[in-house]
């Protein structure tokens, strides 16, 4: 994660892509969260690809937070997910 940024919003705040990509991995079954380093596998996320062959993960969503399936194809502003308090909550 060379360029990442955090955000920090309230849980449920809807995530929006960045650009127009193809979502190529997901995680939205775990409801743990915490700031012990260990949890770091329990946070659920969305990764996309973008047509410029980079990719976005977006992580920390909310259980069954995620509003679009693998494989599918995204626009710029879509609302994809809504964020929660899983995986590692790094302070």
């Amino acid at each position: 994660m060379k360029n990442s940024i955090d955000f920090i919003v309230n849980d449920g705040t809807a995530v929006l892509a960045a650009q127009d990509s193809i979502l190529v991995d997901l995680k939205s079954d775990s409801d743990i969260g915490g700031e012990e380093k260990e949890l770091e596998d329990q946070g659920n996320f969305i990764e996309i690809e973008h047509e410029n062959k980079k990719y976005s993960e977006y992580e920390q969503l909310k259980k069954n937070g995620i509003i679009v399936k693998l494989g599918e194809k995204v626009k710029t502003e879509q609302i994809i997910g809504y964020t929660g308090s899983t995986g590692w909550i790094a302070h």
